[in-house]
């Protein structure tokens, strides 16, 4: 048999034991899943701001880039390839110059203008019949290289071989801002 007293005790110790499991589903079981649910989202949120970070950077790179490139083309187009009327006569006298240099005899050059597709350039053709040594040909190639003019070595077909020189057709071609308002051939 429980004592009065006892069960007073042992109905007190119930009330209490369910006044803590109530406040335990009402305020404690709440929060405890509301802060596991932050910590999860705060993971997500360092998670997301690591691969924006990286998105970041890479925009950062990918801008630079386009920053270089844009000045690398300003100073090309306003240092290396010059206006028409004011560099075709000279490049044809170095080009000329070049290849006699070197011992090459030219033989008669053609050329031929082209607009240069979605840029304000057009492009020289120079059609350059040489005869000379292959040490000569290679010199004026080289001396070509290094020329602050911008000018390309197309093409290079070789039309006899004799014992101690070669006779080729080579292609070059220069390059000028179009003058403005000349029409596009």
């Amino acid at each position: 048999m429980i004592r009065p007293g006892h069960r007073l005790a042992l109905i007190g110790l119930g009330a209490l034991v369910l006044l803590n499991v109530a406040v335990y589903f009402m305020f404690t079981l709440p929060r405890s899943l509301q802060q596991r649910n932050l910590d999860q989202r705060l993971t997500t949120a360092r998670a997301d701001v690591a691969v924006e970070r990286t998105r970041m950077e890479a925009l950062r790179k990918h801008f630079e880039v386009i920053n270089e490139n844009s000045r690398d083309t300003t100073e090309f187009f306003s240092r290396r390839i010059g206006r028409r009327d004011d560099v075709l006569v000279p490049l044809l006298r170095e080009v000329q110059a070049m290849a006699t240099a070197h011992g090459l005899k030219l033989g008669t050059q053609g050329f031929e203008f082209r607009p240069v597709k979605g840029l304000d350039v057009e492009q020289l053709e120079i059609h350059m019949p040489v005869r000379g040594s292959y040490r000569a040909v290679m010199g004026f190639v080289e001396e070509l290289e290094r020329s602050p003019r911008f000018v390309t070595l197309d093409q290079v077909t070789a039309h006899k071989q004799e014992q101690d020189a070669v006779e080729l057709q080579m292609t070059l071609s220069g390059y000028f801002r179009s003058a403005p308002g000349r029409p596009e051939a």
